[in-house]
């Protein structure tokens, strides 16, 4: 008797339990639905060569908390439009798939399909939404070797790369950014960018970002660096979808690194509840509880915050100087097949606030450099990846200089600012980037040190990184970090390296 009325109770709590899951999958199936529209997954793992994801993988997890987070979750600003241009909450930790800096494009699909791929089983998300954040925490390295091939710095793969390695969507542009991109809107030379307008997003192209560097100083002399990021892209041309169907994706980086620890994150959002997305005026970025967000009209002062495992910060910045159009007023080429993106930097930008690294909060002023750009295709199929920098000079002057490896040679360009924020670009022929040594980071032949050069303005500078550790391990993984600047100029910068 006791047997019989026992019975019904494990199928009654298999059925509540079942009906539970059931209600808290419906968002991860929104997630493997969007997952199913991009292309499949082709790449190696972090190595390279199909390494696994971590094992120690935990759905529905609380969020990291940062060391000295003081904040809840931010909200979108106020009048925010709904529409389609978000994500929601969640979490999955050990599943980190960071991305290549201005290689936010086809890559953003696939680390979501990458994601969502957990979570066909994880009773524990609420509304579908993707939560990823990693830390990468340094490891000594041996010591730097000479470069033994400098003329070959832009060659195709790694000195001792195998081709097998190398991930299959490389072979269309780094990150897929070669792929084409029907249907979606071109970059046309000679299109006149509007501001405030232009500071928002423009969801008819199919990929987008706002970045933040920012080359700082804590009151014991210390130097660090922050990152902030926001990567959109657009899995199909922009429709009347609204809400989970929207075709608009987000992710989002932060990092913060010193000489002897770097940290990061990173989020992905989707759908229409306002989680992520971008206003043009006043301008906010967001995703989650990250934000950069104009303080009232126009870009004058702006702030900046981001937290993950192991660091935090939070920044008032301060334009000091105008917005600068790269390339012929704002239309960047990219390659000689004819590939440009729109590409606009705020880089007369003061930093002031806190950083934390591991626990340890530090006072910090400098400089912060901002970058917005937007495109469809930015690469040829054959550019594997990018060299780029960007330096503040101590005499108030900047210089942001990129090459884009392809199967001929590297693609050079560039913008000499004046201290008055007057631009003037620069072409190849204007341009000279020599890879001095190498070092191994991650199993990788990092080109960590170079001499950069403008003979016709007699520049001549050298570059080393704070911390030659920056590496944002991932599938498509790659080196962001603060440098040292010395030679005819001094100064400090950022410098990214992609495709290695």
């Amino acid at each position: 008797m006791n047997a019989e009325r026992a019975a019904p109770r494990p199928r009654r709590r298999a059925a509540a339990c079942a009906a539970l899951r059931a209600r808290r999958m419906m968002g991860a199936a929104a997630l493997a639905a969007l997952a199913a529209l991009a292309p499949a997954w082709a790449g190696a793992g972090p190595s390279g060569a199909g390494a696994s994801q971590p094992e120690a993988q935990r759905l529905g997890a609380a969020p990291a908390q940062s060391p000295a987070r003081d904040r809840g979750p931010a909200s979108p600003p106020t009048g925010a439009p709904d529409d389609g241009r978000a994500g929601a909450h969640g979490s999955v930790r050990g599943a980190a798939e960071p991305l290549g800096r201005r290689a936010a494009a086809p890559f953003l699909a696939r680390a979501v399909q990458g994601a969502a791929r957990p979570l066909a089983g994880a009773p524990a998300l609420s509304q579908g939404a993707v939560r990823v954040a990693q830390a990468n925490r340094a490891a000594p390295t041996p010591a730097p070797t000479p470069d033994p091939a400098p003329a070959a710095r832009h060659a195709d793969r790694p000195a001792g790369a195998p081709a097998a390695q190398l991930p299959a969507q490389s072979r269309q542009g780094f990150a897929g950014l070669g792929e084409a991109a029907e249907g979606f809107a071109p970059v046309v030379r000679g299109t006149r960018l509007v501001f405030p307008r232009d500071h928002g997003a423009h969801p008819r192209h199919r990929i987008e970002w706002w970045y933040l560097t920012a080359n700082l100083t804590a009151e014991d002399g210390a130097e660090l660096g922050v990152q902030w990021t926001l990567f959109r892209q657009a899995l199909a041309p922009e429709g009347p979808a609204r809400g989970w169907a929207t075709p608009q994706l987000w992710m989002g980086h932060a990092a913060a690194t010193s000489a002897g620890a770097h940290r990061f994150a990173q989020k992905l959002a989707r759908g229409g509840v306002g989680v992520a997305g971008v206003t043009a005026e006043p301008f906010a970025a967001w995703i989650d509880d990250w934000r950069l967000a104009a303080r009232g009209p126009g870009m004058k002062l702006l702030e900046a915050r981001a937290s993950g495992e192991g660091f935090a910060y939070e920044l008032e910045l301060r334009a000091e100087g105008p917005p600068v159009l790269h390339g012929d007023e704002g239309w960047s080429l990219k390659s000689a097949q004819g590939q440009a993106s729109h590409y606009v930097s705020l880089p007369f930008l003061s930093a002031e606030g806190w950083v934390a690294i591991d626990g340890r909060r530090m006072r910090v002023r400098g400089r912060a450099w901002m970058d917005h750009e937007w495109s469809s295709r930015p690469l040829s199929a054959d550019q594997k990846g990018w060299d780029w920098f960007s330096i503040h000079f101590d005499d108030g002057a900047r210089l942001m200089l990129f090459a884009l490896r392809g199967a001929d040679g590297a693609f050079l360009s560039g913008s000499w600012i004046a201290p008055d924020g007057a631009v003037q670009p620069l072409g190849p022929d204007e341009i000279r980037m020599t890879a001095l040594s190498r070092r191994r980071v991650a199993g990788r032949a990092l080109p960590l040190r170079w001499r950069l050069e403008l003979p016709r303005r007699g520049l001549r500078i050298e570059t080393a990184p704070l911390n030659p550790e920056a590496w944002m391990a991932a599938r498509f993984a790659y080196w962001e970090g603060p440098i040292r600047v010395s030679g005819t100029r001094t100064g400090r910068g950022y410098m990214e390296l992609t495709g290695y």
